[in-house]
């Protein structure tokens, strides 16, 4: 898991440094969104079928834990630069500076207006983080409400695959490009959730997507999709709604279906490839590569003034070490002197016994 976590970031990291092919760079936010819906619905099951319950309570502060030390130490950063005029905001659509603020504190900026702030370049990444956190904080109370109504997994399931033809509805009848909602761009992280509540109610479903062969050509056919989609963009054969529309969701399922397997532990190719272990290292700093990785691109451009136009041919692969290297620093340093506290607080609120592979997920 923590493989796969790798290359979504890095994904993310390429396309925002707009490095060559890089132009579906930014789906790997879909891959993280799979995985969160799939591990935390495989999770809050586990613990249901040890306990017969979910404790809301603990899950929410484990939740608490592992994001937002960081991140209100980022949006610190954020606030202060704000308040000290080294960027402007414009009202729009009724948004105000304190209203942008606001937004990132309490995990709603995904509903504010994209040009309200002149330095998107260090805060457009956080819509994402907004979404996750909306869902961390709905989808576990809808889940153990319908258990406690007595609803079978496979009745949630199927009720959760219902919301997921909805959700892909309504992207393909409302033009949802920069539509950054969670109704919207929530989408992968539902189908994460569905295939969890599938597998956990038809077990022979989860057999055939631990099988080998399965997750390998899952992983393949998703490669193929990307490279397919990459190129009919830069030819200008894929537009952006037709992407949102129809790509993402074929996509997630194909991701979930990866996810599954990985879940099932096969041994093969795939799970060999996925445990390299500098793959795993970058893994497991991944959310402060993709909190800081931003930030870091914007300071590359006053740490090399003047050699893009002295030396353009070298400006770019240079920069591309600088920021590579800075994020990785960085989101280390914030994971041992920042992060690593909370996650031993954090380790004493996990349920026990759980499923070996949610040691790394959770």
């Amino acid at each position: 898991m923590d493989g796969l976590r790798a290359f979504a970031v890095v994904a993310v990291m390429f396309f925002h440094a707009r490095a060559p092919f890089s132009e579906l760079g930014m789906l790997g936010v879909d891959l993280f969104f799979v995985l969160s819906g799939f591990l935390i619905t495989s999770l809050m099951l586990d613990e249901h079928s040890r306990t017969g319950r979910i404790d809301l309570i603990k899950f929410w502060a484990r939740r608490f834990l592992r994001l937002a030390p960081a991140y209100w130490l980022y949006i610190a950063g954020v606030t202060l630069a704000i308040a000290s005029g080294l960027g402007w905001t414009q009202e729009k659509y009724g948004w105000t500076a304190s209203d942008l603020v606001r937004s990132f504190w309490l995990y709603y900026c995904n509903y504010a207006p994209w040009p309200i702030w002149e330095h998107q370049v260090v805060t457009a990444h956080l819509w994402s983080l907004a979404v996750e956190e909306q869902f961390y904080l709905l989808w576990p109370l809808i889940l153990t409400m319908a258990l406690s109504l007595g609803l079978t997994r496979k009745s949630t399931a199927i009720a959760t695959w219902v919301l997921v033809a909805g959700m892909a509805a309504r992207n393909i009848l409302v033009p949802p490009y920069m539509d950054l909602r969670l109704e919207m761009r929530g989408l992968a992280i539902v189908v994460g959730c569905a295939f969890a509540l599938s597998m956990a109610a038809w077990p022979g479903l989860a057999e055939v997507l631990g099988r080998r062969r399965v997750g390998e050509t899952a992983a393949a056919a998703v490669l193929l999709l990307l490279i397919v989609a990459t190129l009919a963009l830069r030819r200008g054969v894929l537009d952006m709604q037709v992407l949102w529309a129809g790509v993402v969701p074929v996509l997630a399922v194909g991701l979930a279906i990866v996810v599954g397997y990985l879940w099932r532990r096969s041994e093969g190719p795939l799970d060999s490839a996925l445990s390299w272990r500098p793959l795993v290292r970058i893994g497991r700093i991944s959310y402060g590569l993709y909190l800081y990785h931003f930030l870091v691109l914007h300071l590359t451009g006053f740490a090399l003034p003047g050699m893009e136009a002295s030396h353009p041919g070298l400006y770019k692969p240079i920069r591309m070490v600088v920021y590579l290297v800075g994020s990785y620093l960085l989101a280390y340093l914030s994971y041992r002197f920042v992060e690593a506290g909370f996650l031993r607080l954090k380790s004493h609120l996990r349920p026990h016994g759980g499923h070996e592979p949610a040691k790394s997920a959770a």
